[in-house]
């Protein structure tokens, strides 16, 4: 299997929260400005990932920690959410994502 895009999270500022917090990004850009530059009319710049200790509701947070620590080979998982409400209501960009051979891949990524 052959790597094509490296994903990383690392330590950045986003459009709207001005301290640093984990950020996905993507052979070095940041998520939501990829997918704001593919998709400029759905407002996705300045999403934050699901990853950071911001999610308010204990059931939520939990749904996205299960769903990250998934034994299971396939798993659809939220991986950004609006930083207004930082909960699964708003705007949720998740990753249909398979575990194969040590790799990690993103098969589909979509909007709910």
């Amino acid at each position: 299997m052959e790597l094509v895009n490296k994903i990383e999270v690392v330590p950045m500022k986003s459009e709207y929260c001005k301290v640093e917090h984990h950020t996905i990004v993507i052979d070095r850009t940041p998520l939501d400005i990829l997918l704001n530059n593919y998709y400029p009319s759905n407002n996705l710049l300045g999403l934050i990932p699901t990853i950071i200790d911001w999610v308010y509701d204990p059931k939520e947070k939990e749904c996205i920690q299960g769903r990250f620590n998934s034994a299971s080979k396939e798993v659809i998982l939220p991986v950004l959410m609006c930083p207004d409400d930082c909960d699964l209501w708003c705007t949720v960009i998740v990753a249909n994502v398979v575990k194969a051979d040590g790799y990690i891949i993103w098969k589909q990524v979509g909007l709910i």
